[in-house]
Formats: structure tokens, sequence, C-alpha cells
């Protein structure tokens, strides 16, 4: 089967989501959202280390995505 890919930008400008746990409560991290997806099975395929793209999905298709991120990220 050959697998094809669909490109996705994602744009982080900050948000719940992209925040981390700290002393002070939650703050947005820049690069925080990005390695948080790395680590999370449907969002990093583990035949391919370091390459942000899923795993085929049951259609033989991949997402390769890329994660930009605004400065400065902003809170929720």
């Amino acid at each position: 089967m050959t697998v094809s890919e669909t490109r996705v930008l994602l744009l982080h400008t900050g948000g719940t989501i992209g925040m981390r746990h700290t002393d002070r409560g939650y703050e947005p991290a820049a690069g925080y959202l990005a390695a948080r997806l790395a680590q999370i099975p449907a969002f990093h395929d583990p035949e391919l280390p370091g390459e942000p793209v899923t795993s085929p999905s049951r259609f033989g298709r991949r997402i390769r995505y890329e994660v930009v991120e605004s400065e400065p990220l902003l809170d929720s």
C-alpha cells in the first residue's frame, strides 16, 4: 500500500493547550506544544523518529505537520 501525505501548518498563538505547569501556575512556553505532540502516539509515528508525522491511517494517509509559534505566546 502506498502511503500519501497531507501537510498541515499549525499556528500556535498561545492559550491553554500550549501552556506548561510551573510554580506560578500555567504559563505559555515556547516549543512546549510541539514537544507534547511528539509524545502522543496519535501525532507521532515511532517508525519515523524526530519527524512530525502521524502513523498511516486505515485509509493509507499520513499527516505531516509543522508547528509555528507567534512571539510572544499569549496567555489564555
